[in-house]
């Protein structure tokens, strides 16, 4: 489950949670990225560098290019864990 809410006053409220991992494997950071569905892109924001942040809600204060980016271009959210270093789970937001 991923949740993201992004303020006019520059701040982004996010929670992400993932489940059903193998026993082996283990969450290790989240980000924003911009890219369409099925394209690739650089992160944009960072929302957790630790596994032991996810579940977490986070309180990022943004820039206003970040702001325009979050509110006007395609983005996703990507997930990164210890077996899958390029990312073990993406939800396209917009």
């Amino acid at each position: 489950m991923c949740y993201v809410r992004v303020t006019s006053d520059k701040q982004v409220y996010a929670k992400l949670t993932v489940s059903n991992l193998e026993t082996s494997d283990a969450l290790t950071a989240a980000h924003i990225h911009k890219g369409a569905a099925g394209v690739n892109g650089g992160v944009l924001l960072g929302i957790y560098g630790a596994g032991s942040e996810f579940g977490t809600t986070k309180i990022l204060s943004i820039d206003d290019a970040t702001l325009t980016s979050l509110t006007n271009d395609a983005i996703y959210v990507y997930a990164h864990s210890t077996a899958k270093l390029g990312g073990i789970v993406r939800g396209q937001i917009r």
